[in-house]
């Protein structure tokens, strides 16, 4: 058993090795790649190089599943489609597509919390029945752009929000939930009456199945997982780490820049980004290995750093 243990872990190792591997093969200059150097449009262009080249090299699918279509936001007037990923300044998109779609609407009258938003944009899904048969021509014809974070911090924004930095009124009880969740697949927690610990939530995720449905896991998904750019070409990518030039560069690209102004300020920020060194130690050499691989894809195509 011993043997086998070791034979998989070896395994794992070469494949992480393979994988920095092509990653210095594909990656660019960063020189030519910083935001002092390039701006949306070309971070954005290199960005769907490198996507193409990674699904490519990895035979990826390409088939587009229900948890996709139920992340993708319609707006039929501009022929537009957006991909929300959690944790990707996913509702302040959500209330500028609001804006977007109906200017009428009175946005801050829903703004006290932010499923308020979420339950608002319902209507814009792309896995809506009413666009049951006009979805493929619309991934094929309408222009469509995403953000993207790096996996780490945009799992420690996760984390923070949803397990360890709860406000009340958001209170939906997931630690008690993922607790059980962890429980159930792992065994006992070593602290049952406690909130998650990092350690065990990355455990958790990094070995989630496809059939473990949670419902609040489009907040920790790999982005491929829930935006399919293997399957979907978009026209856009931007990144969370320069989410102003990058929101600013799609409203020109939307001539929607006067009636939009600035792109909303966050609700809630976990200042995941500056404290992702002190949740990185909390994991062992195990489980870092585990988390790269399970967010691989988002890692070489998206051009960020490893854990």
């Amino acid at each position: 058993m011993r043997c086998v243990r070791r034979q998989v872990v070896l395994v794992q190792v070469g494949l992480l090795a393979l994988f920095v591997f092509l990653a210095q093969l594909i990656r660019p200059d960063q020189s030519s790649f910083g935001p002092s150097s390039s701006g949306p449009k070309e971070r954005s262009e290199e960005l769907r190089r490198r996507v193409k080249e990674i699904c490519s090299v990895f035979n990826v699918s390409s088939e587009i599943s229900p948890l996709q279509l139920q992340h993708i936001y319609v707006d039929d007037t501009r022929r537009l489609l957006y991909c929300s990923a959690q944790k990707v300044a996913s509702s302040a998109w959500k209330k500028v597509w609001l804006r977007l779609t109906n200017p009428s609407f009175n946005v801050s009258g829903i703004m006290s919390n932010r499923l308020n938003i979420h339950l608002k944009t319902q209507e814009y899904m792309l896995i809506q029945p009413k666009f049951e048969d006009v979805w493929p021509d619309m991934l094929a014809s309408y222009r469509k752009f995403l953000f993207i974070r790096h996996p780490f911090h945009r799992v420690v924004s996760a984390y923070r929000d949803k397990m360890e930095v709860i406000t009340e009124v958001e209170d939906l009880g997931i630690s008690h939930f993922m607790k059980k969740k962890i429980s159930e697949k792992f065994g006992s927690s070593t602290d049952p009456e406690g909130v998650v610990k990092f350690e065990e939530f990355v455990r958790f995720i990094s070995h989630q199945e496809e059939y473990e449905d949670i419902p609040w896991d489009g907040h920790w998904l790999p982005v491929h997982q829930i935006c399919n750019p293997c399957g979907i070409q978009y026209d856009f990518i931007g990144k969370f780490e320069q989410l102003d030039q990058d929101s600013s560069y799609i409203f020109k690209w939307l001539e929607v820049e006067e009636e939009m102004g600035q792109f909303p300020v966050p609700m809630k920020t976990t200042a995941a980004s500056s404290l992702a060194s002190t949740y990185l130690h909390k994991l062992n050499s195990t489980l870092r290995r585990a988390f790269v691989s399970r967010y691989i894809l988002d890692y070489l195509s998206f051009n960020y750093d490893f854990v």
